[in-house]
Formats: structure tokens, sequence, C-alpha cells
């Protein structure tokens, strides 16, 4: 018996299965959203709906992870 462990948030990693005694099956993770773009193509802004980690730099590039909510994002 036993039941599945859910999954890591901001992964979008599944939730384990129920044991084959009738343990219930558990809920998957959140998912999460990577942005990755040229630092010459600017800025993005992301909208009030959405949780966002602070915009970091990787060699050329800008990377921003959102990990929550719902809106838009916009470069500008």
């Amino acid at each position: 018996t036993g039941s599945g462990g859910n999954g890591s948030a901001n992964t979008g990693g599944g939730g384990g299965g129920g044991g084959n005694s009738g343990g219930g099956a558990s809920t998957g993770g959140s998912g999460v959203v990577i942005l990755r773009w040229l630092i010459s193509s600017g800025t993005i802004t992301v909208g009030a709906g959405l949780t966002a980690d602070a915009t970091t730099t990787s060699g050329s590039y800008y990377v921003k992870r959102i990990t929550a909510g719902s809106g838009n994002v916009s470069w500008t």
C-alpha cells in the first residue's frame, strides 16, 4: 500500500502513482516558464499577475524565470 509523492514545485514534474493495494496517486508539480533572449534585443516587462525571479544574465543573454500567475510579457 501507500500513496505516491507529490511532484516538485516549479518543475512540471508528475506526481507519483499509488501502490498496488489502493494507495492514492499524488498531484503533479507546478510548471515554470523560462525566457532567454539576447541582451541586444532589449528588456522585458512582466505583467502584474505573474510571479517572476529577477532577470539574470548568461553570456550574451538575459534569463527570466516565471513560476506562477497569469498575464502578459512584453519586450521593450
